[in-house]
């Protein structure tokens, strides 16, 4: 709405300066004037999602919606807006008759979001969900500020990180899939930075996603019912995991959160991701790249039955190793699955067929063997599981031969190599609010945070208080260290 009320008002003054020229041009720019107002009363009946009277300022809109202690105030919109400029920069701005100002003389504690709340920097990947990733920045960006959505076509997660970092408080939405998620995860890692991440999935597995409660992905669903949720999610300790893959001299390091796999499963990952990067235009929605996905699962199964094939078991080649101990692997293994969520491959939660239930935050690893592509797909159909071997907190992979391998989704070729999986702490996720006893705990997190922040409690006592408050919750909640 002030978006349209300020062109009103530049149009007004422009038509005040070109007056004097010709009676065509100010007719001109009276029917522009008319044809933006249209327009912005057209677009205030389509698109507001609050209910709300027409003329209600924009005050009145962020008092009445669920989401306004996530909205960042004008005043506070212009300290992340403004980008600290160097020495020599600043130099230039003054040069071309601009002020220089640095960010340095802030003061941090008087930055506090609105109502109390924790204000929302929302990362958007506008290549992700066959276009679906721009109708979603277009929303948010008229129900956020502007400056609170973050083009990552345009913009790094460290870029925009970098200057949210004078808030104490901050919540993210990551608008994306779990590659997107660990991007921002990693960005988050190199500046030391901590805040609880909530997921819009628009990605074709969506993993984490399910298992938070986000869903299996963003339909066109209404925004503002989500960022209300958001805004009273409750936050979860989720387990993550560093590998290094090397030859035991150098070892390049990465970080995960779902899960990482070697063989058989990572070939057809590795098939479909060369495809999309070949052909990304028939690659335009979810449903689409489910059915390449398929298509490529079933292209690997006749090519592993061909008589002229290779072997696909891998027994042979990687000697498997937990918490120290070396583990048999059965004779015909495929494929070998290191899994931290209960989601595997876009919502099959039968992977693991342990007798111990696998959790998200207690620092341990799901390892699993499948014999091949067909056991794949009775694993994604729920008409059967992996083989279990282990649940460990250090796993070791020794290959002596180059196999396809994928980290969360993104595939490549390991050549012969040790490979370690290490605990790399636990980092903080937004858990969707869907029942009544996630909403209580929700306050009740909240009531900590604020007895913490007034000195009444330490931060060892806030994190005994909240851990008692999920066991008492019962089995399948969090765990806290």
């Amino acid at each position: 709405k002030l978006q349209f009320l300020y062109f009103i008002g530049a149009a007004m003054d422009l038509a005040d300066y070109i007056a004097p020229l010709s009676v065509l041009t100010i007719w001109s720019t009276t029917v522009s004037l008319l044809v933006g107002l249209f327009a912005w009363v057209f677009l205030t009946d389509k698109y507001d999602c609050t209910a709300t009277p027409r003329g209600s300022g924009l005050r009145d809109v962020l008092k009445e919606s669920r989401h306004s202690a996530l909205v960042l105030s004008n005043s506070m919109a212009q300290l992340v807006a403004e980008r600290p400029m160097s020495r020599l920069e600043g130099m230039k701005s003054l040069a071309r008759g601009k002020g220089y100002r640095q960010r340095e003389s802030i003061d941090v504690e008087a930055v506090s979001p609105r109502n109390g709340g924790r204000p929302l920097v929302a990362f958007v990947n506008t290549k992700s969900g066959g276009g679906q990733g721009l109708e979603l920045q277009r929303r948010l960006r008229r129900l956020l500020h502007p400056v609170q959505v973050v083009d990552l076509a345009k913009t790094t997660p460290t870029e925009a990180l970098t200057r949210f970092r004078i808030f104490s408080k901050l919540c993210v939405l990551v608008c994306g899939g779990d590659g997107t998620v660990g991007w921002v995860l990693s960005a988050m890692d190199k500046l030391q930075m901590k805040a609880p991440i909530a997921i819009m999935p628009l990605g074709t597995g969506n993993d984490l996603a399910r298992v938070l409660g986000w869903g299996a992905g963003w339909e066109g669903e209404n925004v503002a019912d989500i960022l209300a949720t958001v805004a009273t999610a409750h936050i979860e300790h989720l387990d993550r995991w560093c590998i290094r893959c090397g030859d035991g001299m150098h070892q390049p390091q990465k970080h995960w959160t779902n899960y990482v796999s070697i063989g058989a499963d990572a070939g057809v990952a590795l098939r479909f991701h060369n495809h999309r990067v070949h052909s990304p235009r028939v690659f335009f929605s979810r449903l689409v790249n489910k059915l390449w996905y398929m298509k490529h699962g079933i292209a690997a199964f006749f090519n592993q039955v061909k008589p002229t094939a290779p072997p696909s078991v891998i027994t042979d080649k990687v000697e498997l190793i937990c918490d120290g101990v070396k583990v048999e692997l059965p004779h015909d293994t495929a494929g070998i699955i290191v899994t931290n969520i209960e989601s595997y491959g876009g919502g099959a939660t039968c992977l693991w067929g342990g007798p111990t239930a696998p959790d998200k935050s207690d620092g341990k690893l799901e390892v699993v063997a499948v014999t091949g592509v067909l056991h794949l797909t009775k694993i994604q159909l729920g008409i059967a599981s992996g083989i279990p071997i282990a649940q460990c907190s250090k796993v070791q992979l020794n290959t002596t031969r180059s196999l396809p391998m994928q980290l969360d989704g993104e595939p490549w070729i390991q050549p012969p190599s040790v490979i370690e999986v290490t605990h790399s702490g636990k980092v903080s996720m937004m858990s969707r609010a869907g029942s009544l006893d996630a909403q209580v705990l929700h306050r009740i997190t909240e009531l900590l945070e604020w007895g913490e922040s007034h000195g009444h409690i330490n931060s060892q006592q806030t994190a005994a208080l909240l851990k008692e408050a999920y066991r008492r919750k019962g089995p399948g909640t969090m765990s806290f260290p």
